[in-house]
């Protein structure tokens, strides 16, 4: 099973487009999407075929833009995949999540950048509340940044 960050995936909504996403490349693919960790699980999919994965960030990065200039367009594309999702809920949300992920940070270092100064940043974080040694781990030891190229 491979595993990759998505550092903007923050609601059902970008679980559902990666999800599909994904299905729509490789029907077979096993997708497993953890909110909480911002990770994505796929089986086969990025070690088989590294080219459909950049194929798919461009896409992610594309639907991610387009919700961010239609909020309620794809508030109603969620409500035709999932239709106990309100609408206006969904769209208020929508606007609400797209204020964290476009933003003077993703404007100014890229939508979902992995800069080693924001790496180090939040590994310091993390470090702190997990009461962590902040030399426990080396994060640009094991960040791949290959497939982010794409975009």
């Amino acid at each position: 099973m491979n595993r990759f960050t998505v550092p903007d995936m923050s609601c059902g909504h970008c679980t559902a487009a990666i999800e599909k996403a994904v299905k729509s490349i490789d029907p077979t693919a096993t997708v497993a999407c953890d909110l909480e960790t911002k990770t994505v699980a796929v089986e086969t999919f990025l070690s088989e075929r590294p080219d459909v994965a950049k194929r798919f960030l461009r896409a992610f990065d594309k639907s991610l833009k387009f919700t961010s200039e239609h909020p309620r367009k794809a508030a109603e594309a969620l409500n035709t995949m999932v239709p106990e999702v309100d609408v206006d809920v969904a769209t208020g949300q929508i606007g609400d999540t797209m204020e964290l992920i476009m933003n003077d940070v993703s404007d100014r270092d890229g939508l979902g950048a992995l800069t080693e100064k924001r790496v180090a940043l939040t590994w310091d974080w993390v470090a702190q509340a997990e009461k962590l040694a902040g030399d426990a781990l080396d994060p640009e030891v094991i960040i791949d940044r290959t497939l982010f190229e794409a975009l």
